[in-house]
């Protein structure tokens, strides 16, 4: 049925007013879930950026970090590699090359590509955003490579080593990160010793932390020098003889031992020396040996090992050492 002539029903008729109302209410409703749900995906993708910039901080931290590793721990190796080099150089015109020194010349290479490869490796996983997890590192054979990539520094300053590590001792740490504070602090200490001096590698134990001290009797650090050492990129030094510095390791320590939910201390006495400690999270050992065995680390190279409950006597400190095992 058509109708050509409907009823016109006023508007206000047409619709309740509680009708109204409602209909209202729920357009009302509709756009505050709408508006809601946009603003909740913006908040998601303004997180996402968020995050995004902190990962491309922390990427461009650890890049600034891999050229600083490039300035102290690679380049002053190479300059005595370049040395040895040299030195090989004047033997070959002087026809008095020794099988034993190209045999060291050989040694000193191998090394120093290891110590290059687990940089790159290190610094590769950090550019791509890869954090490398924490892992059983046995420290005693680390110090003992870390040594070795110092030999002709050591012997040209006629330092003696004294290494108080035993065997077994392990911390919980990343390894890479650990070697690059180790090698830093060791040649801290080499470049700082004055010729014929001593360095002592020992450790201590808490509850928490396994500590590894690593002393000198080398120039020492002023007190006020020595608080900021960590905190602020120091300006380029020199070593007792004449060696470089970028004066960025200690900083790079620092963040390193941070990451590793480490500490750090200095105990210093101008003239006298220093005692840099840092603590890195024991792992649970078992059954480790109290006996220390003997094993050279270098040809010619002095060195003394002794057991790690023996009391080590700093300046004007007594260090009443806990047994690391």
């Amino acid at each position: 049925m058509l109708y050509f002539f409907p009823t016109i029903v006023p508007v206000a008729q047409r619709v309740p007013r509680l009708r109204l109302i409602f209909n209202i209410s729920n357009a009302l409703a509709f756009i505050v879930i709408a508006v809601n749900s946009f603003l909740q995906i913006i908040y998601n993708n303004m997180e996402k950026i968020e995050e995004q910039r902190r990962k491309l901080e922390s990427m461009n931290r650890d890049k600034e970090k891999i050229f600083s590793i490039v300035a102290h721990d690679i380049k002053s190796p190479f300059a005595s590699l370049e040395a040895l080099v040299l030195m090989l150089r004047d033997q070959i015109l002087n026809n008095t090359v020794s099988r034993e020194y190209i045999q060291q010349l050989y040694q000193q290479i191998v090394h120093q590509n290891q110590a290059l490869d687990d940089f790159l490796q290190w610094g590769s996983s950090s550019m791509r955003g890869i954090t490398s997890p924490a892992i059983l590192v046995l420290i005693e054979p680390l110090i003992r490579e870390i040594i070795i990539l110092f030999t002709d520094q050591i012997q040209a300053k006629q330092l003696k080593i004294e290494v108080a590590i035993p065997e077994g001792t392990h911390i919980f740490a990343n390894k890479d990160h650990t070697s690059i504070i180790l090698r830093n602090l060791i040649s801290n200490a080499i470049k700082f010793s004055y010729v014929a001096g001593k360095i002592s590698i020992y450790c201590s134990r808490n509850e928490i932390h396994t500590n590894i001290h690593i002393q000198d009797e080398g120039v020492g650090i002023n007190p006020s020098k020595s608080a900021l050492l960590f905190n602020v990129i120091q300006h380029k030094s020199f070593g007792t003889e004449d060696e470089p510095g970028s004066g960025l390791g200690l900083v790079l320590c620092k963040d390193l031992i941070e990451r590793n939910k480490g500490t750090v201390d200095i105990q210093s006495i101008p003239n006298k020396g220093s005692i840099f400690t840092v603590g890195l999270p024991s792992y649970p050992t078992r059954n480790q040996g109290s006996k220390k065995k003997h094993r050279p680390i270098a040809k010619n190279l002095s060195v003394l090992l002794m057991p790690c409950n023996i009391p080590m006597y700093s300046f004007s400190t007594v260090f009443n050492q806990q047994q690391c095992n």
